[in-house]
């Protein structure tokens, strides 16, 4: 097939891309405007609710966009060949992300809390089983990560891997997945997740693995945050190891979960 005839190149994933964030603000804008025009005040639990369900807008444009594309998005989701070994891999490559996340991320705010004496460290706190956190658990480790993967994975990186070199395909599509987040604060964490996860998809050519990977790095999200550390001599010597022990773990994880990569 001739280069410039598959779809999307980038201007065209630029008007999708443009079209699915301008569904989502419409949504919203309906959603949590609407109540206010009829000065009604729904319960909080419409929130939550209304917020994950637009979780489901990205599925049109990927039924779209695999049309036009004359592929089929979901087929790419194979479980063969996925060993118990796979899944340990993908947990342990989520682990090392959320330890080097803050550092590899935006290493500028990462010094400057160690100017100030601390050092922020990454832990897990234990979920408050109630309704929001069961909605949370089915909208963002569930649902969101099939559908995020499909679409920028699965539809785009997928096409534009066949057209572009490999660098340019994963930094346009990770602008895409950190600007679909619409949270400019984190910006650059969601920018380094999508270049993680492209690369995986490259490296095993699994939309499968992607999956799983965000589906772990979510449920992290979902009980991890940052304690600051006071730095002494020793916490920077363990500090120091555990960053270089994620790294490495994680090179390595990469790099022997590619060699289950599908032809």
């Amino acid at each position: 097939m001739n280069k410039d005839n598959i779809y999307p190149n980038i201007n065209q994933s630029i008007y999708l891309f443009a079209f699915l964030i301008s569904a989502f603000l419409i949504y919203f804008l309906v959603v949590f405007g609407l109540p206010k025009l009829l000065m009604l005040e729904p319960p909080s639990v419409y929130f939550e609710i209304a917020t994950r369900l637009a979780m489901f807008i990205p599925f049109p444009f990927i039924i779209y966009g695999q049309n036009r594309a004359n592929i089929n998005v979901w087929k790419m989701i194979q479980l063969k060949n996925v060993s118990c070994n796979d899944y340990v891999l993908l947990a342990l490559i989520a682990i090392c992300i959320a330890i080097i996340i803050h550092p590899l991320a935006n290493p500028f705010n990462f010094l400057k809390s160690i100017r100030s004496g601390y050092i922020p460290i990454p832990s897990i706190h234990k979920p408050i089983f109630n309704a929001k956190f069961v909605i949370d658990f089915i909208g963002l480790v569930l649902i969101t990560p099939v559908l995020e993967e499909a679409f920028l994975r699965g539809l785009i990186l997928n096409q534009f891997l066949k057209r572009y070199n490999v660098w340019l395909s994963l930094f346009i599509t990770s602008m895409y997945f950190a600007l679909a987040h619409i949270n400019l604060t984190h910006f650059e964490y969601y920018f380094v997740w999508g270049i993680l996860l492209g690369f995986i998809y490259y490296k095993t050519n699994s939309l499968f693995f992607c999956i799983i990977l965000h589906l772990i790095l979510n449920l992290l999200s979902l009980m991890n945050h940052s304690i600051p550390i006071k730095i002494t001599n020793s916490t920077i010597i363990i500090s120091t190891i555990i960053y270089i022990v994620a790294l490495t773990l994680l090179f390595l994880s990469i790099t022997k979960l590619s060699k289950f990569k599908n032809e």
